[in-house]
């Protein structure tokens, strides 16, 4: 790698004027222009006291979690800020933050921070690597199991956060973020290492991609489509980044984070042609999960605790043994005769890791990332006991479980499938014992003498199933289906 450059007349290091905006607030600011590897660089730290203005006052407020705070309530604020603009679109620029928040009348505080890259042109190595560091990160801070969970959910939210909505994409390929931050496995001081080690990898986790790429030539055309992508970094700080829209930014320290050229099209109008690359679009629509690999085995989606949205993608076995909330389905299949219905039931092989010997009366499993969860039904059919069913055939139940027991905790949809006559069941080797069909009055009758042979989880989903009116209202939806 070259050596560094010399400062330029244009760096810096001074409190911006008036001290930052009165009421103590301050600052310093150092600034690198011009630059042979960064055309622009900026270090940042701001010590702010104010009062909340009614729209931060409505951002920080949460009714679910009993949080309502109110417009003119006194807060202090710091915050360290990195931003690098390279020179070369060989080079991504990169941003970073570790910040502090109080109220000191209410006694409550919190962390903030992140780091993100924002490429011209797609590497996967880099991205890859950025990614698998800031991984390392949390597992360092919270351990392996829970450092993939954590990793996992401040993906996500950086992912979301850095989101461009006239644009349908994300401003770079993302890397951490977190907010309000008030603890870490239930403790304030994990969450300060948390945030000191986010601070320390900075450097480290980009300096690297910088070295690796600075002395590479490019073309007028290439400068040219980083001109355009720098706009869109404008077009995010100005419109939604919420220290912006809530007053808390020091307007100098926004300009000076800014890239200093900067370049917009539209179609027929672009004067000068830029050499695009279509593989960070599409990455930019759609993230990726750089940080976890084929050795990390199958991937899930994890759910908030109080919501069906999507908190992160990890590891399953991670996700399964942080009980984390997942995506689930659970499929009663039945068969009618004459006036009788009948419920397939199946019996645990012995050298299951969980239940083993255990009945159940449900087919069931995990949701894959992104995957509609009637098509997860008819796999999990498919893998569980062989039975070969589209995803039209199952019939959606309308019920919702919240699951939990020893071995995970699952948001469950439930559904249901008319076995078709000519229906075959064919075990996976080691997966299921035996399968028997049972009238609902020997299934009942076996239950209320011996709940503990069967599968927690599937008695939660049946006990539900049966306040909804039993496998004889699921009959009759069925024929009216």
């Amino acid at each position: 790698a070259p050596p560094p450059p010399p400062p330029s007349p244009g760096g810096r290091g001074r409190p911006p004027p008036g001290g930052g905006g009165g009421g103590g607030s301050h600052g310093v600011t150092a600034v690198l222009e011009g630059g042979a590897v960064w055309e622009r660089a900026a270090a940042s730290t701001s010590i702010l006291y104010g009062k909340l203005t009614p729209e931060r006052a409505e951002s920080l407020s949460d009714p679910g979690e009993g949080r309502s705070y109110a417009a003119g309530e006194t807060y202090n604020a710091c915050a360290l800020s990195l931003v690098f603009h390279s020179r070369s679109p060989r080079v991504p620029t990169f941003r970073a933050d570790v910040r502090f928040f109080e109220l000191p009348a209410r006694g409550e505080c919190w962390f903030g921070g992140g780091a993100d890259l924002t490429p011209f042109y797609l590497v996967d190595d880099d991205v890859e690597a950025f990614h698998r560091f800031w991984r390392g990160v949390c597992g360092k801070v919270a351990g392996p199991d829970a450092g993939d969970v954590l990793y996992a959910r401040i993906k996500r939210t950086c992912d979301e956060y850095f989101m461009i909505p006239a644009r349908h994409e994300r401003r770079g390929v993302g890397g951490i973020f977190f907010d309000q931050l008030r603890e870490l496995d239930g403790s304030v001081e994990t969450a300060q290492l948390l945030v000191r080690e986010v601070a320390a990898g900075f450097m480290p986790s980009y300096l690297p991609i910088v070295e690796k790429h600075v002395q590479e030539p490019y073309s007028e055309a290439e400068r040219r489509w980083q001109l355009v992508r720098r706009g869109r970094y404008i077009e995010f700080n100005l419109l939604y980044d919420r220290g912006v829209r809530f007053g808390l930014a020091q307007l100098e320290k926004v300009m000076v984070s800014a890239p200093p050229t900067v370049a917009w099209e539209y179609g027929p109008a672009s004067a000068e042609p830029s050499q695009a690359d279509e593989r960070l679009l599409e990455v930019l629509k759609e993230p990726r999960e750089w940080g976890f690999g084929k050795e990390d085995g199958e991937l899930v989606e994890f759910l908030h605790d109080t919501s069906s949205e999507v908190a992160g993608i990890g590891p399953r076995g991670a996700v399964v043994r942080h009980r984390m909330r997942c995506r689930g389905v659970g499929i009663l299949i039945f068969e009618r005769s004459g006036d009788e219905v009948r419920v397939l039931c199946h019996q645990r092989s012995q050298s299951k890791a969980t239940f083993p010997g255990r009945w159940d009366m449900l087919v069931g499993g995990l949701a894959r990332v992104g995957e509609a969860l009637r098509h997860t039904a008819a796999r999990e059919l498919g893998e569980e006991l062989g039975i070969q069913a589209g995803p039209e055939q199952l019939l959606p139940l309308g019920l919702t479980v919240e699951v939990s027991d020893q071995v995970m905790r699952c948001s469950c949809e439930a559904f249901a499938l008319q076995a078709p006559p000519d229906m075959k069941v064919a075990f996976r080797d080691g997966e299921v014992a035996q399968s028997s069909w049972l009238s609902l009055v020997d299934l009942r009758a076996r239950l209320a003498s011996d709940r503990a042979g069967w599968v927690d989880s599937g008695l939660q989903v049946w006990d539900a199933i049966e306040e909804f009116g039993g496998p004889e209202r699921v009959a009759a939806l069925d024929a009216l289906a």
